[in-house]
């Protein structure tokens, strides 16, 4: 049956089909049903049943998550019908299946890791001293033939004439480890040290796995990302604007402004959700939550009774919003939290720095500026209470308001008046927060980062078990800065 023949095919999109075998397999005996057509009608339930289930892991997921993309509840039932009366299972499930451009990369990188996965480990790297060009060292001979399985290294590349070149650290070494270095988000130095030397040795089935658990977040994400849209990917710190456009009746897809970012410490993780950009705050305030009032500045504030004043934060009425002398409110009285909030004025010292872009969502998350412009020179880059901070906000807002009256040179003025100011974006603009700890460039480069919140872990547990809601951590906690 053509429905069967497509579920054995599930490995195709990378899941298992020993996940629906249970249900192709299963069928009443003859002792077990009093006709013939009760058994067929039985055998019609469970295609059924195995149709739907398939198809929805396809265009979903299989690990059903908390809801902080829109909800994406595929009519399968209209797909269904398509499929018996228009005999047209594969098909109809190929249209359900995700037809991002990421999606498709990252599923022929699942295969071609697969492929090299059967080719057999090549051999580990040994400890030592640093590698780097110029040397010649017997490790450099497993150096090479892991550099050509993961295809940093050209099998033909030229080497240095003589005796043992094999052992030489060439300059095509060099390149290639500089590659490969690009490939996992390190320092591009062309030297191999302890922490490229661990990463060369990950296993290559590991790195295969670590691609089919991406595809599963990629299911999450809505159909439709926008025709241009920001991207934050919180293990690779960076922030991207991507703008689709159909090309040769396909669709391609650009990155026109790239940038870095901060997001949260493992502690308040940054969440994964979708939402849209609806307006840009020149000079704002800081809202303090009240949280990291207690945490950080309180203590502060029993050391000094100026802190508040040096820092430019004022206390405000929560009823009214007037100002109120710090001096003034008992601190060790909880009622304060009630009657009173913490508000940073804008300025040098404001944790926004001079930006801040408003999103709808239910975390209070949003992009903002940062007078801490040395962050972003780290290679790890969690460091906030979990909203993003962003690198070079000023290209980012000329980008969303290229629409309006508003230039840079406009935007510049503003910013040095000082003063607190609100522009509606003349269109909202799509941004998706997504955790992708591996992914494929347009280049066709496959791209591994660090699990920064250690999620994949138990992504993987959940996609070995049964059915059922995975609790993300980073999607549960609520971010408040």
């Amino acid at each position: 049956m053509e429905l069967l023949s497509a579920v054995q095919e599930a490995q195709q999109n990378a899941l298992d089909p020993t996940d629906y075998r249970i249900a192709a397999d299963a069928g009443p005996s003859p002792a077990s049903v009093a006709t013939v057509e009760l058994a067929r009608a039985r055998r019609d339930v469970i295609l059924t049943e195995l149709f739907i289930n398939y198809a929805r892991d396809l265009s979903r997921g299989r690990v059903i998550h908390p809801r902080f993309y829109p909800s994406k509840e595929p009519d399968v039932g209209a797909g269904l019908e398509r499929a018996v009366t228009q005999h047209r299972v594969a098909e109809v499930l190929a249209e359900l299946t995700p037809g991002h451009p990421g999606y498709r990369r990252l599923l022929a990188a699942v295969f071609a890791y697969r492929r090299m996965a059967t080719q057999g480990e090549p051999p580990l790297l040994a400890e030592g001293p640093l590698l780097k060009k110029g040397e010649k060292d017997p490790r450099v001979v497993a150096l090479r033939t892991r550099l050509v399985a993961f295809g940093d290294l050209s099998p033909q590349a030229p080497r240095e004439p003589g005796k043992n070149a094999q052992r030489v650290y060439d300059r095509a070494v060099e390149a290639a480890v500089k590659a490969f270095q690009r490939r996992h988000g390190l320092g591009v130095d062309g030297q191999v040290g302890e922490l490229t030397r661990a990463l060369l040795n990950v296993p290559i089935l590991d790195r295969a796995r670590q691609l089919e658990l991406n595809l599963e977040r990629w299911r999450w994400l809505p159909a439709d990302l926008g025709g241009r849209y920001v991207l934050v990917n919180i293990p690779d710190y960076r922030l991207r604007v991507i703008e689709r456009s159909a090309s040769g009746g396909g669709e391609t897809e650009a990155s026109v402004l790239e940038m870095r970012v901060v997001v949260g410490v493992v502690e308040q993780p940054t969440p994964a959700l979708s939402a849209t950009i609806s307006r840009l705050i020149l000079n704002p305030y800081w809202n303090i939550p009240r949280k990291i009032a207690e945490r950080e500045m309180f203590p502060q504030l029993a050391k000094d009774p100026n802190y508040l004043a040096r820092k430019q934060i004022e206390v405000v009425r929560r009823t009214d919003h007037r100002r109120v002398d710090p001096l003034t409110v008992n601190w060790r009285n909880p009622a304060w939290r009630q009657h009173y909030r913490l508000r940073q004025e804008p300025g040098p010292e404001n944790a926004m720095g001079q930006m801040k872009f408003i999103l709808h969502n239910p975390f209070g998350v949003y992009l903002h500026d940062t007078p801490k412009q040395h962050l972003f020179a780290q290679r790890k880059r969690a460091g906030s209470h979990g909203c993003i901070r962003v690198e070079r906000p000023s290209d980012l807002a000329v980008y969303l308001l290229a629409d309006s009256e508003w230039s840079g040179e406009g935007i510049t003025t503003a910013l040095a008046t000082g003063a607190n100011q609100h522009i509606d974006l003349p269109q909202q603009v799509p941004v998706h927060l997504v955790y992708l700890t591996a992914w494929v460039d347009d280049d066709g480069s496959v791209q591994f980062r660090d699990d920064a919140y250690g999620e994949d872990a138990a992504l993987d547990a959940a996609l070995r078990k049964e059915f059922g809601s995975l609790r993300l951590r980073f999607c549960l906690q609520t971010a408040t800065q």
